[in-house]
């Protein structure tokens, strides 16, 4: 068995090693989604989703339903079904297409396409967060409660426009940016002619 092991163990070698010679193709992956890279860099794809679902699960008597009602009722709902695909093309172009399919339909979370690196900074263009407020622009996958702070309220969240970025130094970033009012759809209530 041991030779037939090395063998083995050679020939998977050297099918790498040829994979890998092939700069322009894609080799897929697995780490957290799927992923597939090229062998110099130049292009890079994810394709992940994520599900938050809540549930809520009320035990009630007479004493409860005659202050609130009998309108406590056990249920489910999934705050967030989402998927998207992002990546890198040429190693200068960068986009990302993420959508929602919590509620019953296919809203914009995140669509847009970007330059990174360009002499005024890293420029993004399409539906995005808009650049106001550290907890607003942290993924809901890193803040520390469930839900995000009530002063989230006053600030937007994704909308419809131009951004740059620039990290002006180690320690800090600027964004600026241009946005238009958008729906759930990317579009300004004043420019959507779906009802024409």
């Amino acid at each position: 068995f041991a030779e037939y092991s090395s063998e083995i163990e050679a020939r998977i070698a050297e099918l790498e090693t040829m994979a890998k010679a092939d700069d322009d193709g894609l080799h897929p992956y697995w780490k957290n989604g799927m992923r597939a890279d090229s062998a110099n860099s130049k292009f890079n794809f994810k394709f992940i989703g994520r599900v938050y679902n809540d549930y809520t699960f009320w035990g009630t008597d007479r004493d409860t339903e005659a202050v609130v009602g009998d309108e406590l009722n056990t249920g489910t709902e999934f705050r967030a079904a989402r998927l998207y695909f992002a990546g890198t093309i040429h190693g200068n172009v960068t986009f990302k297409a993420q959508f929602d399919f919590a509620g019953g339909d296919a809203d914009f979370k995140d669509v847009w396409i970007g330059f990174p690196g360009t002499p005024i900074g890293d420029i993004k263009v399409g539906h995005h967060k808009a650049p106001m407020g550290f907890e607003q622009n942290t993924s809901s996958r890193f803040i520390s409660t469930m839900e995000r702070g009530l002063h989230n309220a006053l600030v937007p969240g994704r909308e419809t426009g131009l951004s740059v970025g620039n990290q002006f130094c180690t320690d800090g970033w600027l964004d600026l940016g241009v946005f238009l009012d958008a729906n759930d759809f990317g579009n300004k209530a004043s420019m959507d002619r779906s009802s024409e």
